[in-house]
């Protein structure tokens, strides 16, 4: 162990760089007011400090007040990243020492942007010791949040649950807001008592950008409060809730969920114990939803073969996706094979740890809670993966594609909000879908998202192709018979709600497969409805230079083309 001496003239080495004093991994015991001189000069000497690092050190009680001293005197101080700071203390110890640091902050009128204490084994009682920190003006400004590894357990994911509410009223009160963008609670053992809490939490934030609680033992419950909590954070892009158990229960939650986070670019729900029902689920929401989305991780979730086509075929309309991992499920040789085929080798990850063996046992480990065994049962009726290529289409449409009778009155609430499944189900009842339409004939808006929804699926398959059209049929025929300015205005939204014309509104594309719109596009101006004015109209925007309508789609819009010349 270096003495004090050593470890004195080891800090005095470092430099303050661009308000930065990090002294990270040097591995300093600081028991002692005098162990701690060198770093109580250095804040001291430090103008402007915004961040301390003492990650990979270990900080006794009176070292700790010594440098919170000079600490309180540093009001510019932004960021503390203190993770693993603790090796070799005493339970007892690491209270004091974070109070200490706190007040130093509050008593500084610093605001503060990030808080690190990652990998510090202080469960319930440190984050009781940073409470006064986090409800404080110091903590309104906090934009990251990380608490990786610290055992809080159900009771410390209460306690830091009641901190970030009552940050945010204090706030509110205040005339501030209280926002953050990141937070990391990751191997905690939350189980549902402690997801639950803080779902309550970040449901009233709203606005979160980054979430990640991994391996948390959070079973079904959890992982439906969490997802309802995701529904008032409509900025989120990465989630990672892997080694989590959702079940189907949680995996269909989660994709309902999906259509509003628009902004979603990741997501690992890795290890999760998704199945097949919740692994269709989520094909259904990506076929129509999550239009940014670049990388989708589901491995190792005991889902068969039909259900791992059908998110492969969802994923493969994704214009940004770059990686998919879907390792470790149970698609068997064929369903893998037929992946294969779908995705491109260079964004489907490895498939050599398919289980063939598509028993869905659900037999996981510790982190199984009873909740998990209830599912088990409701999950025998899932599809297993005894199944040839030829049979899957078959599957997919009737598990991807409802075939239940609407009402009219069912039918014109889908019309109002629509998504790729409801139009094939709607494209099947024509009777129905007759007198449902006037619910959206007269807004070009919801008949060009309607449109744009079944452009998601015309590709799908022939069955889905067929639904498509007849649906698109039906519903423009009564659209454009109004008259040739409502039959322009509506062909300039569809052009707005597919993402190929910019809008004021700034609206986000519904589409996700480009080549489905030029190919149900293609149809629906060769049918007797579609006026030849309107025809003219979007001949003229597809001769345009478009770098969405460019590479692969390049033979479609040519067809399109061809088509509308001949009119």
């Amino acid at each position: 162990m270096p003495s004090t001496k050593d470890m004195q003239a080891a800090v005095m080495r470092v430099q303050v760089q661009d308000g930065r004093l990090s002294l990270e991994h040097m591995s300093l015991k600081l028991d002692s007011a005098e162990d701690a001189a060198a770093i109580v000069t250095k804040i001291q000497e430090a103008h402007n400090l915004e961040e301390l690092c003492l990650s990979g050190n270990t900080i006794g009680v009176q070292a700790a007040k010594a440098i919170a001293g000079a600490l309180a005197k540093q009001p510019s101080f932004k960021r503390a990243m203190w993770a693993d700071m603790f090796t070799g203390r005493l339970r007892s110890e690491i209270p004091e020492v974070l109070r200490a640091f706190g007040q130093a902050i509050i008593i500084s009128g610093a605001k503060l942007e990030t808080l690190d204490l990652s990998d510090n084994a202080f469960g319930p009682d440190g984050v009781e010791a940073v409470r006064e920190l986090l409800v404080s003006p110091a903590g309104f400004s906090l934009q990251s949040l990380r608490f990786h590894n610290n055992g809080l357990g159900p009771g410390g994911g209460k306690i830091l649950s009641e901190a970030l509410l009552t940050c945010h009223a204090n706030a509110a009160e205040a005339g501030a807001e209280f926002a953050p963008k990141s937070v990391v609670v990751n191997r905690n053992r939350l189980r549902d008592e402690g997801a639950t809490n803080l779902a309550n939490a970040y449901k009233t934030i709203g606005s979160l950008r980054l979430l990640s609680m991994f391996e948390n033992s959070i079973n079904a419950p959890g992982i439906v409060a969490l997802a309802e909590a995701f529904q008032s954070n409509p900025n989120l892009e990465d989630i990672d809730l892997c080694d989590n158990t959702f079940t189907s229960e949680g995996g269909i939650a989660m994709s309902r969920v999906l259509p509003s986070l628009t902004k979603l670019h990741s997501i690992n729900f890795d290890d999760c114990l998704i199945r097949s029902g919740g692994f269709m689920a989520m094909a259904e929401a990506f076929s129509s939803s999550c239009p940014k989305l670049k990388k989708v991780s589901l491995a190792y979730n005991e889902a068969d073969g039909t259900s791992g086509i059908a998110v492969a075929r969802a994923l493969v309309q994704k214009p940004h996706v770059k990686w998919v991992n879907i390792n470790g499920n149970n698609f068997g040789a064929e369903a893998v094979d037929k992946i294969q085929r779908v995705l491109p080798g260079d964004i489907l990850q490895s498939l050599s740890e398919d289980d063939e063996d598509d028993g869905e046992s659900g037999s996981d480990g510790e982190d199984v809670d009873n909740d998990q065994g209830a599912d088990s049962e409701g999950d025998a009726s899932e599809p297993t993966d005894n199944i040839s290529v030829s049979s899957v289409d078959t599957q997919l449409d009737r598990l991807c594609f409802p075939t239940e009778q609407l009402s009219v009155s069912e039918a014109r609430t889908v019309l109002q909000a629509p998504s790729g499944a409801k139009v094939c189900q709607l494209g099947r009842q024509q009777d129905v879908l007759r007198q449902a339409v006037d619910a959206i004939q007269d807004n070009t808006r919801q008949v060009a998202i309607a449109f744009a929804e079944a452009c998601n699926v015309v590709r799908q398959g022939d069955a889905q192709a067929k639904a498509a059209e007849s649906f698109v049929d039906c519903v423009l025929s009564a659209s454009l018979s109004q008259s040739n300015v409502f039959a322009d205005e509506l062909v300039s939204e569809i052009l707005v709600q597919t993402g190929l014309l910019k809008s004021e509104d700034k609206i986000v594309p519904r589409l996700s497969d480009m080549r489905g719109l030029l190919q149900l596009l293609r149809h629906a101006v060769m049918q007797p409805y579609f006026p030849r004015p309107s025809a003219s109209i979007l001949a003229a925007f597809m001769t345009k230079p478009n770098k969405l309508l460019a590479g692969d789609v390049q033979e479609d819009r040519s067809r399109l083309l061809q088509v509308l010349y001949s009119m």
